[in-house]
Formats: structure tokens, sequence, C-alpha cells
């Protein structure tokens, strides 16, 4: 019977096997942010919970980390992000006017990057492929996003639609990795 309880609990504790369970809201950490954000999949599943947290609550390897990378003034924001197990922080800052988002494990280690692009530092074929496929997008908020060794990993693009906000995320090909509708919600909390 060993032998079957040692596989189950790794699976557990893996990402992508199947049995991990969906992030829960923290109840106290919800009534410290000051916005929510849950990410769903096709399947109604919560897959990602994000609070945003005042900048200095988080770890200082982190703020240290983002002061290393990206040094400049004041933080623009900050998240706590959940994963199944994994928590990561994210910091937000403003350099030269376009926002640099920028998630760390808690240690400081660089997980990935967003770098706002003005729209014509976006690639054409990308900024092509999404004014064919959402004619009519609006106010398009471009950003490169860059793995924790510095690759590029995918273009992203907010744009509002019909008085709807999409996200878009693109791989460099132009291939769409992910769409996204973002809805405004109410979380009602205990006390």
């Amino acid at each position: 019977m060993a032998r079957l309880v040692v596989p189950l609990v790794l699976c557990q504790v893996l990402a992508g096997c199947g049995l991990l369970k969906e992030p829960v809201l923290d109840n106290d950490l919800a009534d410290d942010a000051a916005a929510l954000e849950f990410v769903v999949d096709a399947r109604g599943h919560t897959t990602g919970l994000a609070y945003a947290v005042d900048p200095q609550d988080v770890p200082q390897n982190v703020s240290l980390a983002m002061d290393r990378l990206h040094p400049g003034g004041p933080y623009a924001g900050a998240e706590r992000h959940v994963r199944g197990l994994q928590v990561t922080w994210q910091l937000s800052r403003l350099v030269d006017g376009l926002r640099i988002d920028a998630r760390f494990e808690t240690d400081g280690t660089l997980v990935e990057e967003a770098l706002e692009l003005a729209l014509e530092d976006a690639p054409e074929t990308v900024r092509e492929l999404v004014a064919e496929r959402f004619p009519g997008g609006e106010n398009p908020r471009w950003a490169k996003v860059r793995d924790g060794a510095g690759q590029l990993t995918a273009y992203h693009v907010r744009f509002q639609l019909d008085a709807q906000i999409y996200r878009v995320s693109l791989a460099p090909d132009g291939r769409i990795l992910g769409l996204w509708r973002q809805l405004p919600a109410t979380v009602d909390l205990p006390l």
C-alpha cells in the first residue's frame, strides 16, 4: 500500500498532474487587499489568484531584486500571486513613462517580466494579427513578456471592444496562446 501513497502525494504536490487543488481564497489576505484578481480556465476552475498589496508588504528580497533589475521611481503597484502551491510576488514601476511588471519568487529570483511597449514598437505581424482577429479593438496596451532568463516568450495586448476588456497572449511568431475577457466582480467576505 505504501507504493500507492508516495506517487499520490508526489502527484498532489506537482503542478499539472490533475490532482492539484485549485487555489483557495485566503479571507484575511483578501480583506487587506486593495483588489483581487481571479484567473479561471475554460472549465470554470480557478487557476490563480492575485491580491493587490501595498508595495511595502512584499518580501525585501523581491523589492531589492526589482531595484537591481529596473531601478527608478516609486512602485506603481504590487501583487501576491497564488497558483496551486506556488506564491510569487509582482512589483510594477514606471520607467521612462512605460509600465514594467516583474514577478519574482519570494527569494528574489525573477520568474517573468512584462515590459510595456509603445504601439509602434510591437512587431507589425503581431499588430496585424490582433487587428485582423479583433477588428475595432480600441486603446490597445502592448507588452513584451520575458522569462527569468530574459528570453522573449510572448506579447500581451489588452484592449477594449464593445465595452468589454480583453487580454490576448501571443507567441513571438504570432500564434494566439490565450484569450481572456476581463469582468468586474464582487466578492463577499465573511467578517
